[in-house]
C-alpha cells in the first residue's frame, strides 16, 4: 500500500517546494493523474500500477523506479532520468519523452504507440515485445536496445542509431529499417537489391559499413551518414546525396555519374578514378580527398571546398570549378574548358595541368605554386 497519499502529494505542490523529493516511495497504485510533478525526484520509487496520465513528469528522476503496469498515457517526460527504470507492460502511449534517458531501462510488452521518442538514449534497453507503431524515434540511441518481437510498423527512425541492436523474425520493422539493419549486421556487399522498387536511406547512420560493389544507383541518400565506409566500386548512378556525411569514405572506383552531393562531406574521402561526371557538388566538403585520376567531366563543385585535395591526372574538362582549391594537387590535370572563374588557386600545383580554353585569369595562375609544363589558356607552353 502506497505510504503517501495523492492528497498529501497535492499540498507539497501547492506549498511550491521546489525539492520535491519521493525517492524509494511505495506509490503503488497511485492516481497521479495530471499533477504538475516536473523535476521531482522518483529515483527507485515503487509506482507499480500507478496512474500518471497527463502529469508533467519533464525533467525528473525516476531512476530505477517501478513503473511496470503503470499507466503513462499522454504524461510528458521530456528529459526525464529513467535510466534502468522497470516499465513492463507500462502504457505510454501518446507520452512525451523527447530526449529521456533511458538507458538500460525495460519497457517488455510496453504499449509506446504513437509516442514521441526522438532523440532518446534507449542504449542496452529492453523493448522487448513492445508495441511502437506509429512512435516518433528520429534520432533515437537504440545502440545494443533488445527488439526483440517488438512492433514498430509505422514507427519514425530517421537518423536513429540501429547498430549492435538485437531483432528477431518476429520483429516487425518497415522495409528500409529493416534494410538499415540488415547492411549494418549483416554487410551490404553482396546485398541483393534488385527486387526493391526503390532504395531510400535518408537520414540512415551507416558508419563504416561495407557496401562495395552494391547497386546504389538513383537510392535516396539524403543526409545518411556512411563516414567511413566502404563503398568501393558501388553504383551510386543519380543518388540523391545532398547533405550526406561521407567524411574517410572509401569511393575509389565507384560511380557517381548525375549523382547530387550537394553540400556533402567528403573530407578525406578516396574517390580515387571514381566517376564523378555531371555530378553536382555545389559548396560540398572534400578537402584533403583524393580524387586522383577521377573523371569530374562537367560537374559542379561551384564553392565547394578542396583544399589540399588531390586532383592529379583527373578528368575536369568543362567543369564548373569556381572553387576553393588552396594548396591543390592538380598535377597533369584536364582543365580544358573548366570554369575557374574566382576560384581560389593559392599554393595549387598545376605542373603539367592541360588548362586549354580554361576560364581563368593570369592573376590567379600566379597564385599557384608551380605551372610548370602547364599548358595555358591561349595553348601556349609554360615554361
Amino acid at each position: 500500500m502506497a505510504t503517501v497519499t495523492r492528497i498529501q502529494i497535492e499540498q507539497m505542490i501547492q506549498s511550491k517546494r521546489s525539492d520535491l523529493d519521493l525517492t524509494r516511495q511505495d506509490l503503488q497504485g497511485l492516481d497521479l493523474s495530471a499533477l504538475n510533478l516536473i523535476m521531482i525526484r522518483l529515483g527507485l520509487a515503487d509506482l507499480d500500477g500507478a496512474n500518471l496520465s497527463g502529469a508533467n513528469l519533464s525533467g525528473a528522476d525516476l531512476s530505477r523506479a517501478n513503473l511496470s503496469e503503470a499507466y503513462l498515457g499522454a504524461v510528458d517526460l521530456k528529459g526525464a532520468d529513467l535510466r534502468w527504470a522497470n516499465m513492463t507492460n507500462a502504457n505510454l502511449t501518446k507520452a512525451n519523452l523527447e530526449g529521456a534517458d533511458l538507458d538500460g531501462a525495460s519497457l517488455s510488452g510496453a504499449n509506446v504507440d504513437r509516442a514521441n521518442l526522438s532523440g532518446v538514449n534507449l542504449s542496452g534497453a529492453t523493448l522487448r515485445g513492445a508495441a511502437l507503431g506509429r512512435a516518433d524515434m528520429g534520432g533515437a540511441n537504440l545502440r545494443e536496445a533488445d527488439l526483440r518481437e517488438a512492433k514498430l510498423h509505422g514507427t519514425k527512425l530517421r537518423g536513429a542509431d540501429l547498430h549492435r541492436a538485437i531483432l528477431d523474425g518476429i520483429t516487425q520493422l518497415d522495409t528500409e529499417w529493416q534494410l538499415v539493419w540488415s547492411i549494418i549486421h549483416e554487410g551490404g556487399a553482396n546485398l541483393d537489391l534488385s527486387e526493391m522498387d526503390e532504395i531510400d536511406l535518408s537520414s540512415a547512420r551507416l558508419a563504416g559499413v561495407d557496401l562495395r560493389g552494391a547497386d546504389l544507383s538513383f537510392a535516396e541518400l539524403e543526409n545518411v551518414d556512411l563516414s567511413g565506409a566502404t563503398l568501393s566500386h558501388c553504383d551510386l548512378r543519380g543518388a540523391f546525396m545532398e547533405l550526406a556525411t561521407l567524411n574517410n569514405a572509401h569511393l575509389d572506383g565507384a560511380n557517381l555519374d548525375d549523382a547530387n552531393l550537394s553540400h556533402a562531406h567528403l573530407a578525406g574521402a578516396d574517390l580515387r578514378q571514381a566517376n564523378l561526371s555531371n555530378a553536382q557538388m555545389d559548396e560540398a566538403d572534400l578537402h584533403e580527398a583524393d580524387l586522383c585520376e577521377a573523371n569530374l567531366f562537367q560537374a559542379g563543385l561551384l564553392w565547394a571546398n578542396l583544399e589540399r585535395a588531390s586532383l592529379c591526372r583527373a578528368n575536369l574538362r568543362e567543369s564548373l570549378l569556381r572553387a576553393h582549391l588552396v594548396e591543390a594537387d592538380l598535377h597533369e590535370a584536364d582543365l580544358r574548358g573548366a570554369d575557374l572563374e574566382d576560384a581560389h588557386l593559392h599554393g595549387a600545383n598545376l605542373s603539367m595541368a592541360d588548362l586549354i580554353g580554361a576560364k581563368v585569369t593570369l592573376e590567379q595562375l600566379a597564385c599557384a605554386a608551380s605551372l610548370i609544363s602547364a599548358t595555358m589558356p591561349d595553348g601556349t607552353k609554360h615554361e
